[in-house]
């Protein structure tokens, strides 16, 4: 298994998109497009976090179905979050240009790509290990184990 400070960093990273858009989403905001990008970006973590924590092969893939597909790999049960994936995947887009297609979210499917994130992280965390938000302190904590393992690994 990676070493859990990147498990954790991927986490953090996650929880803070999944967060933020939550908040977004509870204020009436109407930036829908934004809040359903942000959980799509939740969720590319969250199993970004699980392939590392399971030594998956690990590639730079923004289509949640494929990284889910990589996680199915190692638990087959996450297959029931086929669903919520195909449905996120969706949310990611490249647009750059002004006259590039571009996603139009209503204030139903960021509701729905909340309960999809959701679903997601649930059965990741169960997965990991790992309960609540993961907090800047606990990846600072993490790191400053790892300091120390190699402190000691560089004085044998």
């Amino acid at each position: 298994m990676e070493h859990k400070l990147v498990v954790l960093e991927w986490l953090y990273k996650a929880d803070q998109d999944f967060g933020y858009a939550g908040l977004g989403l509870a204020d009436e905001s109407g930036y829908y497009d934004q809040i359903c990008f942000l959980l799509q970006q939740a969720v590319e973590k969250y199993l970004k976090a699980y392939i590392v924590a399971n030594d998956l092969k690990f590639a730079k893939e923004h289509s949640l179905v494929k990284l889910l597909d990589e996680c199915v790999r190692a638990d087959i049960s996450l297959d029931k979050l086929q669903s919520e994936c195909r449905f996120l995947t969706a949310f990611y887009f490249e647009v750059r240009y002004p006259d590039e297609p571009f996603i139009v979210a209503t204030k139903e499917q960021a509701e729905k790509a909340l309960k999809a994130a959701d679903a997601v992280q649930t059965e990741i965390r169960k997965r990991l290990g790992i309960e609540g938000e993961v907090t800047a302190e606990m990846v600072r904590e993490e790191d400053k184990k790892v300091e120390e393992e190699m402190k000691i690994a560089g004085g044998l």
